[in-house]
């Protein structure tokens, strides 16, 4: 066990391991994200292809539409886990760093 605690103990070896997993955690939430998109962009093709079966005209939802529910799914599920304050403060702090940027 000493050994391992020797490889690990390494700070050049644990920063790389570090990198490493938040880099896969970063890829992870991103599939994520574009899994829930693919998913709107499908349920809203069905709603149209169902339009389409009753005879009536298909309708198509507009890149900002599926945005717009897109942020509303991700905000109920901010809301779900009780995350939405922390949220809104970090979007808020971020606002400020660009009009700083921008003066």
């Amino acid at each position: 066990s000493s050994g391992i605690n020797a490889e690990y103990g390494d700070p050049k070896k644990r920063e790389e391991l570090v990198r490493l997993i938040n880099k896969m955690n970063t890829s992870e939430k991103a599939q994520q994200v574009k899994s829930e998109r693919q998913q709107l962009k499908a349920q809203s093709r069905k709603r149209a292809m169902d339009n389409v079966k009753q005879g009536k005209n298909p309708y198509f939802a507009k890149k900002s539409e599926l945005r717009k529910s897109e942020l509303k799914n991700k905000f109920e599920k901010l809301k779900k886990e009780g995350k939405v304050d922390k949220y809104l403060a970090k979007r808020r702090k971020l606002n400020l760093q660009k009009d700083k940027k921008s003066l």
